[in-house]
């Protein structure tokens, strides 16, 4: 099976909607069926039960290469646009 590496999904963190890669950076595991979203801004893959910070895109519990994520703009424009986008490895 074939998977586009720049295919991306949204999820809703504690502070906001976070835009990631699809595909988790350890063995590929399609995250739009299964990853959990945990308290505190994590992403859990369920394949391999490895955890992301959604804000920085860091593996929490492996080593493993980060998973690439960045805020929505939806969110900074909710804030009045005070803040900027996290951007983190797009």
């Amino acid at each position: 099976m074939s998977r586009a590496s720049d295919e991306r999904l949204t999820v809703q963190g504690a502070d906001g909607a976070y835009e990631i890669s699809r595909y988790c950076p350890h063995a590929g595991e399609d995250l739009a069926i299964g990853g959990l979203v945990l308290e505190g801004n994590v992403i859990r893959c369920l394949g391999h039960n490895l955890e992301f910070d959604l804000k920085t895109g860091e593996c929490l519990n492996a080593r493993c290469n980060p998973l690439l994520t960045r805020r929505t703009l939806a969110h900074a424009e909710q804030n009045g646009g005070r803040e900027q986008p996290h951007l983190v490895g797009f």
